[in-house]
């Protein structure tokens, strides 16, 4: 799912920089989609992007947003 989220960063990214706060909106769209599609298995997931999980995710993907 975050790969998914590098990609979007870097095409959205190209025509205007975009915010922490849009970002961790758009990985609460993706992760939201793709458990509506699970189901059941994934009814008791949960994410919590907060400013961590935003920190790790940039030292994660290498992100310089």
């Amino acid at each position: 799912m975050e790969n998914i989220l590098v990609v979007w960063i870097y095409q959205t990214n190209y025509n205007s920089p975009l915010s922490q706060s849009l970002i961790q909106k758009k990985i609460l769209t993706l992760f939201h989609s793709m458990k509506a599609e699970r189901s059941e298995e994934a009814a008791e997931e949960k994410l919590d992007a907060s400013r961590c999980w935003f920190t790790r995710f940039k030292e994660r993907s290498h992100l310089t947003t």
